[in-house]
C-alpha cells in the first residue's frame, strides 16, 4: 500500500460504510477467525487481520468490537508471551452460521436509541406479519450456512 492510501485508510469511519459492506466485512472477518480456529492455528491480532482481509484498521478494529459485543468472538491474550489480543470464537464454530450473524448484527443497536416507534400507525398489521415472516425465511436460509464451511 503506499502512503496515501494508507492515509485514506485510516481516515475511513465505519458509519461512513454502508451496512451491507459492514456486514460482507464481518463476514469475512469472521470466516477468517472460524477457519484459523478450525484449522488448530494462532489466533489473529485486529492488524493482522486487517492485513489478512485488506479491511481498513480503523474499521476492523470497530467490526471486532461489534462481533464481540454480539458473543460471536472473544479476546485472547496469551499470558506468556507479549503478543497483543489475538481474536477467536467465542463458541463452537458449528454453531456460527450467516443467518445467526445477519440476526445479531441487525437486532444489536450501536448505541442505545430508547425510541417508541408504533409501526402499526403507517403498516397494517398484516404488512407487518408478512414482513416478519419473510425475514425469519430470511435468517433460516442463512442459517443453513456455516462460517467454517464458507
Amino acid at each position: 500500500m503506499n502512503q496515501n492510501a494508507d492515509y485514506y485508510a485510516y481516515l475511513v469511519r465505519t458509519e461512513d460504510v454502508s451496512h451491507d459492506a459492514q456486514l460482507i466485512m464481518s463476514l469475512m472477518l469472521l470466516k477468517v477467525i472460524c477457519s484459523r480456529f478450525a484449522d488448530a492455528q494462532q489466533p489473529l491480532t485486529a492488524l493482522e487481520l486487517a492485513r489478512t482481509t485488506d479491511i481498513p484498521i480503523r474499521i476492523t478494529s470497530d467490526l471486532l468490537y461489534r462481533l464481540r459485543s454480539i458473543n460471536l468472538i472473544t479476546e485472547y491474550l496469551d499470558s506468556e508471551s507479549d503478543r497483543e489480543a489475538a481474536y477467536q470464537p467465542s463458541q463452537d464454530i458449528a454453531n456460527i452460521t450467516v443467518g445467526k450473524l445477519v440476526e445479531l448484527l441487525d437486532s444489536h443497536p450501536d448505541r442505545h436509541l430508547d425510541l417508541e416507534l408504533n409501526p402499526e400507525k403507517v403498516l397494517t398489521k398484516k404488512m407487518l406479519a408478512t414482513l416478519g415472516e419473510h425475514r425469519k425465511q430470511f435468517i433460516e436460509i442463512l442459517g443453513d450456512y456455516q462460517l467454517k464451511d464458507l
